[in-house]
């Protein structure tokens, strides 16, 4: 089974940003009740028959459990050293030094937009 899911963003990108300057509350609604990935695909899982809604339910409990069992153990963990900042960057150009941006090594069809790509800064 193959499925594409297209996400859409609910909320802003930050505190400062709301996510209403430029789209209404309405166009966030409707998406949120026509097209919401999640919810596309519980829908698609019942209609299959692959798990009821008790079974759904289940999971989704276990899952929020786990998620709650990392975030402790994250705030409860110390940060990591400054080495670990680039571990798992996978770049064409040193990005350690002022004013380098991150370039993928990996295919334009793969790869984020340049908009996705900041500078570092100290």
């Amino acid at each position: 089974m193959y499925m594409e899911m297209k996400t859409y963003r609910y909320h802003g990108h930050s505190m400062s940003d709301p996510g209403i300057t430029y789209r209404t509350r309405d166009e966030v609604s409707e998406v949120r009740q026509s097209r919401d990935p999640i919810e596309s695909i519980k829908k698609k899982i019942l209609d299959a028959g692959f798990a009821t809604e008790d079974e759904l339910k289940a999971t989704e409990k276990e899952i929020r459990t786990e998620v709650q069992q990392a975030l402790a153990a994250a705030k409860a963990s110390s940060p990591p050293p400054m080495e670990e900042l680039f571990t798992d960057i996978y770049s064409t150009e040193d990005a350690t030094q002022e004013g380098k941006r991150l370039v993928s090594e990996f295919p334009e069809e793969i790869r984020m937009p340049d908009r996705a790509n900041t500078r570092i800064n100290n």
